[in-house]
């Protein structure tokens, strides 16, 4: 995520928010001992976040191409 950011990609408030969707995924990934898991709000605030990334790295590029492309 970083590296997306550096690169101008990422926002940095997506990229703040990069950072607390990871904290979510290592403790899914990593539970403690007689922890409960991924909550169910927590899975869907991961899905969030990947929808909004995809949406802005692979749509909205194509979006704005698109657009230019038809005022020629």
């Amino acid at each position: 995520m970083d590296d997306l950011a550096d690169q101008g990609l990422l926002i940095p408030i997506m990229k703040d928010w990069a950072h607390e969707v990871r904290e979510l995924g290592n403790e899914g990934t990593h539970p403690q001992p007689g922890t409960s898991g991924t909550e169910e709000r927590d899975a869907k605030a991961v899905v969030e976040f990947l929808n909004f990334m995809m949406r802005v790295l692979y749509d909205l590029p194509n979006d704005i191409a698109q657009f230019r492309e038809s005022k020629k």
